[in-house]
C-alpha cells in the first residue's frame, strides 16, 4: 500500500512540475502558407488582378473564387500529403481529393484525375 501511495504522489508531483512548463509548439505543416502558380503573382493584391496566390492553412484552402475546408487524410514516407477538401467555388459546393508534395519552395498539387500544378512559395 505504501509503494502504491508513493507512486501516486510521485505521479501528481510530475504533473504539477509539468503544469508550469510551456507546451511544445506543434510543427507547422510545410504546405501552410501562400503559394502562387507564378512567383510574380505573390505581390498581387485582390481587386488589382485575378492572378492571385492561394493561401493554405492547417484546415483551409483559400483561392480567388473558392474556399475549402480540408482534412489531411494521410502522409506517406515521401512526404506526400493526401487531402480531402469540401469546397465552394463561385457559389457551387463540391468535394475533391488532392495530394500535395513539397520540395523546398515549390509545391506540386495533383488532382485525383492526375493533373499536376506547380506552385511557388510566396512567404
Amino acid at each position: 500500500m505504501r509503494v502504491l501511495k508513493g507512486l501516486v504522489l510521485g505521479a501528481f508531483a510530475g504533473v504539477a512540475a509539468c503544469a508550469g512548463s510551456p507546451a511544445p509548439e506543434a510543427e507547422t505543416a510545410p504546405y501552410v502558407g501562400r503559394w502562387a502558380a507564378d512567383p510574380a503573382w505573390c505581390a498581387n493584391k485582390p481587386g488589382e488582378t485575378d492572378a492571385l496566390p492561394i493561401t493554405i492553412t492547417e484546415t483551409a484552402f483559400l483561392g480567388y473564387e473558392n474556399e475549402c475546408e480540408m482534412d489531411v487524410v494521410a502522409t506517406d514516407e515521401a512526404g506526400v500529403y493526401s487531402i480531402r477538401r469540401q469546397c465552394v467555388g463561385e457559389g457551387v459546393p463540391y468535394e475533391d481529393d488532392i495530394s500535395v508534395s513539397i520540395n523546398n519552395d515549390r509545391m506540386t498539387l495533383t488532382t485525383a484525375e492526375g493533373r499536376e500544378t506547380e506552385f511557388y512559395k510566396c512567404d
